[in-house]
């Protein structure tokens, strides 16, 4: 008499799957050209790519690139080191960004794009980053008016011309923004939410100096202006 299978001891679970099987064509890296000895995954590359060309990567927007960052991390820190930058991954706020190296070296450049604060773009910069220190709510809607308020302290002590002041604060929104430290809220040119990266690309020692730019402004001490003081903020140790 023929036994009958036993089918109830076969496990499917052990049996490969059909994702499995497939091959994933980005997962080895592709030649680019005749000789090419690059061994990085094509996810790797762009995970790179979009670190040297985007000021910020942040998990909640950019979900597949930091997957492919993270995965690929010792590699791409690596390739960062051999262009003399540094990837610094903020874990607080799922964010990631390059900053330079010091190297002493004549034959040395910056890759990273370097932005230049004048007083009134850095006084803002340090003004959204306490309150974001406090309210650790990224999703908080920030409007133009409660920007302005920021100002409050200094509108009429050293700027007589109200006019002038307000297109000061305007052009310094504009300019953090332009940044991405400051987001608009759709199309809404009046509504914005604050970067949680703004803790991060704000040192302490920034965040004092500027606590002290503040005050002297306060005290008409300051030039309102904002150009001479440009240079004050624009150090090594914090790429904006």
């Amino acid at each position: 008499m023929t036994e009958e299978p036993q089918w109830g001891a076969m496990h499917f679970d052990d049996l490969p799957s059909v994702q499995n099987l497939s091959v994933d064509a980005h997962a080895t890296g592709q030649p680019r050209f005749d000789g090419d000895s690059s061994g990085l995954p094509d996810r790797a590359c762009w995970a790179l790519q979009n670190l040297l060309k985007s000021r910020y990567i942040r998990k909640s927007t950019d979900p597949e690139v930091w997957a492919w960052m993270m995965q690929y991390r010792i590699d791409i820190e690596s390739r960062l080191s051999e262009l003399n930058l540094r990837l610094k991954v903020v874990d607080g706020v799922d964010a990631a960004f390059t900053e330079p190296m010091d190297d002493p070296s004549r034959w040395a450049r910056r890759i990273v794009r370097r932005e230049t604060l004048g007083t009134y773009d850095a006084i803002l910069a340090l003004q959204l980053t306490k309150l974001m220190r406090v309210s650790h709510d990224e999703d908080a809607i920030i409007s133009r008016a409660d920007l302005h308020e920021l100002f409050s302290g200094v509108s009429h002590s050293t700027n007589t011309d109200r006019v002038k002041f307000e297109s000061r604060i305007n052009g310094a929104i504009a300019k953090l923004v332009g940044t991405s430290l400051l987001n608009k809220v759709g199309e809404d040119e009046d509504s914005f939410t604050i970067s949680p990266v703004i803790v991060a690309v704000m040192s302490a020692s920034l965040v004092s100096e500027l606590e002290q730019k503040f005050e002297e402004l306060k005290k008409g001490k300051l030039s309102a202006a904002g150009t001479a003081e440009e240079g004050d903020v624009d150090d090594d140790d914090d790429t904006i």
